[in-house]
């Protein structure tokens, strides 16, 4: 498998990459048969063409505001099974300590929540949709306000009423900052 160029445009990919079609998530690298998944709809719960007000949710939350466009999440991968992302941890993603901003935990968790979720949607089927109901983590080591937060999710168990990830959590220099266990419950109907 090459390499991801997140810079070089569909049209010139190899047979075996696709890009989302999205606009704002085209840099993704997907499966064939998820070139048509609805990362929008995976990750604010709404379609992107319909069922909102202009910058709102359904339910009247501001999509500014909202935890999931906070975390500001470069979705670098997707395919069934795996996803790979990263942010930019910036202020909004740390604590104030006496050495300076270092990355929140809860920063971690919800990274990799998040990540498990857009995961199991990819694999479920019509009106199925994944909840979180269990999310554990180990923080091994500290990273700072400026740093990439490299994140693979990789699915260790797929069953038809639940779906377990790991997702590890590296920096910059591929260091492990986290590894977090995140199991989604499978909601029929």
């Amino acid at each position: 498998m090459s390499s991801f160029d997140p810079n070089r445009p569909a049209s010139s990919c190899p047979s075996d990459k696709i890009y989302l079609k999205q606009a704002c998530f085209s840099r993704c690298l997907c499966d064939q048969d998820l070139v048509d998944f609805d990362l929008y709809l995976a990750l604010y719960g709404v379609p992107n063409t319909d069922g909102y007000e202009q910058g709102k949710l359904n339910v009247g939350q501001n999509m500014e505001t909202c935890l999931v466009k906070e975390l500001n999440i470069d979705f670098l991968e997707l395919r069934a099974g795996k996803v790979k992302a990263v942010i930019k941890i910036d202020d909004v993603h740390c604590r104030t300590t006496p050495i300076g901003p270092i990355l929140h935990g809860g920063t971690s968790l919800a990274f990799a929540e998040t990540l498990a979720g857009v995961a199991s949607m990819a694999l479920c089927k019509a009106k199925e949709h994944p909840v979180g109901v269990s999310v554990s983590g180990n923080h091994l080591a500290m990273a700072y306000k400026g740093q990439s937060l490299f994140a693979l999710c990789t699915l260790i168990h797929k069953g038809s009423s639940s779906h377990l990830w790991n997702v590890d959590l590296t920096n910059d220099d591929g260091r492990l900052i986290s590894t977090v266990r995140v199991t989604n419950a499978i909601i029929k109907g």
